[in-house]
């Protein structure tokens, strides 16, 4: 898939999110586009946004500890 397939995400039954994420990559958009869909997506919205914040994955971390 490439950015230009935005609009047939409903054609599929899951996604499956193997490039570079971010809240402002393409793959956010797809990402949270897919869950409004009901698929099932890999590497989805609310994770994209957690691994991205490294506050949230500071105080993570601490408790793994």
């Amino acid at each position: 898939m490439s950015p230009d397939d935005y609009g047939r995400i409903a054609e599929f039954d899951a996604l499956f999110v193997r490039e570079t994420t971010s809240v402002n990559h393409h793959t956010y958009r797809f990402a949270s586009r897919g869950e409004s869909e009901g698929l099932v997506v890999v590497d989805d919205a609310e994770s994209i946004i957690r691994c991205g914040n490294k506050v949230y994955l500071f105080e993570l971390a601490k408790r793994l500890d």
